[in-house]
């Protein structure tokens, strides 16, 4: 991914992005709500990487079972277990 370069321009100082021939144009609002977005999506990915041992022994026993496996008690309740069985099933 090319880097981005930050530009002000115009009577508000929006500023813009540009990257080779990608251009992006941000409003203050759209800062704001990225800024408050980024304290969210750093707790999901926190609690995704706790998670990872859990997921890799589930989607371990889950390959060979023909059927859906209940959870551990000690297994992570963050992440939908249902959907990730049948999401298995249908790639196998």
């Amino acid at each position: 991914m090319a880097p981005l370069d930050l530009i002000r321009s115009g009577p508000t100082e929006a500023p813009d992005c540009t990257s080779k021939k990608q251009y992006i144009s941000l409003r203050l609002v759209d800062l704001q709500y990225l800024r408050e977005m980024f304290h969210v999506v750093q707790n999901q990915l926190n609690v995704y990487t706790l998670c990872l041992p859990d997921v890799l022994s589930y989607v371990t026993v889950a390959l060979t079972s023909p059927n859906y496996l209940e959870l551990a008690l000690n297994a992570s309740r963050h992440i939908m277990y249902p959907h990730l069985f049948e999401d298995i099933k249908t790639l196998l």
